[in-house]
C-alpha cells in the first residue's frame, strides 16, 4: 500500500489540468476573434477597393467628356457654356450596389482663367453598416479641344 500513495509519482493534478484548459481556450477564442475581424475588414476594404475602381472609371470618362453634349443615361443636360454651370450640380446613377454621382462646381481659385474651369467630383456611395463613400476631385478647363 505504501507504493499507491509514494510522492515521487508522475503526473497532472486536476488545477493543473483546469488551467492548462483555461489558457488553451484563451488562445483559441483570441484566435476566432482575429479571424472574424478579418474577414469584416476584408469586406469593408473590398467595397472600398470596387468604390475607387467605379470612381476612377467615371472620373475618365468626365475628364474627357464634352461638357457641352448631354448624356440621358447620367440625366446629364449638358450645358450651353461655362455660366451654365451651377454650384453643386449634381446628377446620378446606379452601378449595382453603388450609387454614382457626378458633382460640378465652377472653379473660383486655381489660375490662370476660372471662368473657363470646372470641378468634377465623383462621389460613389454605399450602404454597410451605415452609409459609406469615396470620391476623387479634378479641375479642367470647360472646352477641351
Amino acid at each position: 500500500m505504501k507504493d499507491f500513495f509514494r510522492q515521487d509519482q508522475q503526473g497532472l493534478t486536476l488545477v493543473e489540468v483546469v488551467v492548462a484548459t483555461l489558457l488553451l481556450s484563451i488562445g483559441i477564442l483570441t484566435a476566432l476573434t482575429l479571424l472574424s475581424t478579418g474577414i469584416t475588414v476584408n469586406a469593408i476594404n473590398r467595397d472600398k477597393v470596387k468604390a475607387m475602381n467605379i470612381a476612377e472609371q467615371y472620373m475618365e470618362i468626365w475628364k474627357y467628356r464634352d461638357l457641352s453634349s448631354p448624356d440621358p443615361d447620367f440625366g446629364f443636360p449638358g450645358y450651353s457654356d461655362i455660366s451654365g454651370v451651377s454650384s453643386g450640380d449634381a446628377y446620378s446613377k446606379n452601378e449595382g450596389n453603388y450609387e454614382v454621382e457626378a458633382i460640378f462646381n465652377p472653379a473660383s481659385d486655381p489660375p490662370p482663367d476660372p471662368a473657363t474651369l470646372v470641378t468634377v467630383k465623383i462621389k460613389v456611395s454605399w450602404t454597410q453598416n451605415g452609409t459609406k463613400e469615396a470620391s476623387l476631385v479634378t479641375v479642367r478647363q470647360f472646352d477641351r479641344n
